[in-house]
């Protein structure tokens, strides 16, 4: 009964530290701040949560956007993108340092960003802004015209 007991414990032991390990080593995710005032005390815990996506497994961040680069303001950074149909809603997306552009396929930069183009991304909230995370660009294919003879 004793050597039962003490396979118990130690299994427990051994299975709560492979835990610990797997969390990285601290026991918790996350950061916390805290501060002890008088008989009681404060934590604060922040916890940053970045989804995987199910594209290659890729990082990604925020909302996605989709839609036709209808205005671009140089001196804010900003531009407006609208979806397509009838009930698609303008979304004006700021940008920061650390946006990343592409066109076409390769590396970009803001001043890629033109009316007419074709843009797709995710952007996060800073504040009360939309901010471009990514910024995809594509040039739209010339549409076949009708000839008359």
């Amino acid at each position: 009964m004793r050597k039962t007991f003490i396979c118990i414990v130690g299994l427990c032991l051994l299975f709560g530290t492979a835990a610990l390990f797997a969390q990285g080593g601290t026991g918790s995710t996350g950061s916390s701040t805290g501060a002890t005032t008088g008989t009681g005390s404060t934590t604060t815990t922040t916890t940053t949560t970045t989804h995987k996506g199910h594209k290659g497994g890729k990082a990604h961040k925020g909302a996605a956007y989709n839609g036709e680069v209808t205005a671009v303001d140089a001196t804010a950074k900003t531009f407006t993108v609208k979806g397509k149909g009838k009930k698609a809603a303008e979304k004006t997306l700021s940008v920061d340092a650390d946006t990343k552009y592409w066109l076409d396929g390769k590396a970009a930069t803001w001043d890629d960003v033109k009316s007419g183009l074709w843009a797709s991304g995710t952007s996060h909230k800073d504040g009360d802004k939309n901010v471009a995370s990514t910024v995809k660009l594509k040039t739209p294919k010339a549409k076949a015209g009708k000839t008359t003879g």
